[in-house]
């Protein structure tokens, strides 16, 4: 009789990197903030994903490489940022490439612009563009700031927008009148 078992083939155990729990109290850390034997521990858990992802093993030099690009460059970035340029790169989702440190540098220069990209978003979503178009100097502006007031309110509905006529609400904020919105509510 043959030995069959050496016809089994070996798997991999394959982690969940969410489930882990270093994982789980860094992954909306910065980089610089995370303890640099921790953040070796999850990028080799990113890196063995990757290779099972891609069909190929890492070079354990490899790792070291990368820790130290990504805390020279990359330090600002959450902790799931780099795991997410990782794992979308070897997925192919930023280009073809092999898993060297080159080609993942380049995987997080494209989720770092990712990165950025979305705090200009949030900084650009905390404006308050009633202010900052200064519609307060004119009656007229102050006259839609108010209307906008009663909306948010919930005093005035979308569907009753126009029932307030902006022109005479415009014309009792020139004359200084108190502004009721029962009284302009018709």
């Amino acid at each position: 009789m043959e030995d069959e078992s050496i016809y089994q083939v070996k798997r991999s155990i394959i982690i969940k990197i969410e489930d882990n729990k270093t994982y789980q109290n860094y992954a909306q850390i910065i980089v610089k903030e995370v303890p640099e034997d921790d953040m070796k521990l999850l990028l080799n858990l990113f890196l063995n994903r990757a290779s099972t992802n891609m069909g190929i093993l890492i070079n354990d030099n490899m790792a070291g490489i990368i820790l130290e690009f990504i805390y020279k460059e990359f330090c600002y970035l959450p902790v799931f940022y780099i795991g997410s340029g990782i794992m979308k790169g070897s997925l192919g989702q930023y280009g073809a490439g092999r898993l060297v440190p080159r080609t993942i540098y380049g995987w997080l220069n494209e989720v770092s612009q990712e990165y950025d990209k979305y705090q200009d978003h949030q900084k650009y979503k905390k404006i308050d563009y009633l202010r900052s178009f200064d519609l307060n100097k004119y009656p007229f502006g102050q006259a839609i700031i108010q209307k906008i007031k009663w909306y948010k309110e919930g005093k005035l509905q979308s569907d009753d927008w126009d029932k307030i006529n902006l022109e005479s609400l415009t014309e009792a904020i020139a004359r200084k009148e108190k502004i009721e919105f029962e009284d302009f509510y018709k």
